[in-house]
């Protein structure tokens, strides 16, 4: 049958490297908007190296005059469910926490793009925040754009 479409390993190869592609722009584009939102904010110097863990967000930026830190992650395929991530979230909360108890203030921004993940990733920031000890002045949940909506938190003392 001329019509019948015919797959070889090497199409199903070029769609799955196309998803990774697309996958890779769409948390591009999130870890942008995060890191023009700090860079706006204040958050002038880009901590490269990441915390002293090891540990390195998408967008970590400080504030000295302000002693301020802003710790931002970028999600596309990661769930608000993902236990790794969790993990890992749980220590950037703990890093803000132990910057703070000097007088510092930061930001913890979470960007994703799945409306319906918005519940998830709420209560998942409200409990790793209380968990880590970290009293939030404010948290607040922000649709920035078509795919672009972000959880963040300020904290001051």
């Amino acid at each position: 049958m001329p019509n019948d479409l015919v797959y070889s390993r090497g199409d199903a190869l070029n769609v799955q490297r196309d998803r990774i592609r697309i996958s890779f722009a769409l948390h591009e584009k999130r870890r942008k908007l995060l890191d023009s939102i700090a860079t706006l904010a204040g958050y002038k110097v880009e901590l490269a190296h990441g915390l002293p863990d090891g540990c390195r967000p998408d967008v970590l930026r400080i504030n000295p005059q302000e002693r301020g830190l802003f710790i931002g992650e970028a999600k596309n395929c990661e769930p608000p469910s993902n236990l790794s991530t969790r993990v890992r979230l749980y220590a950037y909360f703990r890093w803000l926490l132990i910057h703070t108890v000097d007088g510092g203030g930061g930001i913890l921004a979470i960007c994703f793009g799945n409306i319906r993940d918005t519940i998830g990733w709420t209560y998942n920031f409200n409990t790793m925040a209380n968990e880590a000890g970290v009293p939030f002045n404010s948290i607040h949940t922000t649709k920035v754009g078509p795919g672009l909506l972000i959880i963040w938190g300020y904290i001051q003392h």
